[in-house]
């Protein structure tokens, strides 16, 4: 078991629970396995109809990355738990409010940023997961961050709150998707924002 903590069983939980219910007791079976992978071998036609594809391969690939550099990997359910903390909102004001109330924004345009560039996923399913917008909405709301925060003020502060409580919780705030050579089997192309320079 205490090998097993070094998979990505987080986003392993959110594939198979992405997928039909017939699925949902697949986790316990990959968890306590023998061997992971050689699981995930044996099971891949059972998997391919019962949990959802894309969740699949943003799982596997962080698995790759944790076996390789031993730390825990930024997931959507951190990162929303840590930004809704430091902005002052609530997650469901994150995931579902239209509102145009000044902190709701910011802590949207924040997820989105952090997404981007730690999440193996599409902006489209970024988009969907806060705020049921769509991947140009993720976009914008990253980039806008981005230029908000290259210079010293309130939204620099902010961000640098959220890397300092990821990284003080063990989290590997160094990881950027558009680093990984593997970052293109989970879709994704991270190249239209420079990031943040922030000192941990």
């Amino acid at each position: 078991m205490k090998e097993i903590e070094l998979y990505h069983t987080a986003a392993l939980q959110q594939a198979f629970e992405a997928g039909e219910k017939r699925g949902s007791g697949y986790l316990n079976e990959a968890i306590y396995a023998p061997n992971y992978f050689e699981w995930i071998g044996q099971n891949k036609k059972r998997l391919a109809i019962s949990i959802d594809h894309q969740y699949f391969i943003e799982a596997t690939t962080a698995t790759q990355i944790v076996r390789k550099e031993g730390s825990k990997m930024v997931t959507m359910n951190i990162i929303e738990t840590i930004v809704s903390s430091v902005y002052g909102v609530t997650i469901d004001e994150l995931r579902n409010s239209n509102s145009h109330i000044g902190r709701i924004m910011q802590a949207r345009r924040a997820v989105y940023y952090m997404a981007y560039f730690h999440i193996h996923t599409s902006l489209e399913k970024i988009g969907e997961r806060w705020g049921q917008k769509d991947h140009s909405t993720a976009l914008c709301g990253a980039k806008r961050l981005a230029g908000y925060a290259s210079s010293p003020g309130r939204d620099l502060n902010k961000l640098k709150e959220v890397y300092r409580r990821l990284y003080i919780r063990g989290y590997n705030v160094r990881h950027f998707v558009q680093d990984d050579d593997v970052a293109s089997r989970a879709g994704v192309n991270r190249i239209t924002i420079q990031p943040v320079k922030i000192e941990l």
